[in-house]
């Protein structure tokens, strides 16, 4: 835990002490406020917009760079919607 949060603090951190120590709290709340049809729509809406800005400035790099952070970030967040609606059915499920 000690190396996650060295890692955490490099970057200025919002996540309190029981979300550090369970983040599903974080990714349910964001599922709960965006669907995940929405999230895509959304991601895709910002990618459209940055290659829109990035047409005459960004190089062939950056480009493939931004095209592959998309589609991990898609696949992340698909991923996460996956765990958590796992996790709200075994919550569901009788001991």
């Amino acid at each position: 835990m000690k190396q996650t949060l060295k890692q955490l603090d490099f970057q200025p951190n919002n996540l309190t002490q029981e979300e550090m120590l369970n983040p599903e709290i974080v990714l349910a709340n964001f599922f709960d406020n965006f669907p995940i049809h929405e999230c895509r729509s959304k991601t895709w809406e910002l990618y459209k917009g940055w290659t829109s800005y990035a047409v005459e400035n960004a190089d062939a790099t950056q480009a493939v760079d931004m095209l592959l952070f998309y589609d991990q970030l898609i696949e992340f967040m698909n991923a996460s919607f996956v765990y958590i609606a796992q996790e709200k059915i075994e919550e569901n499920l009788p001991n």
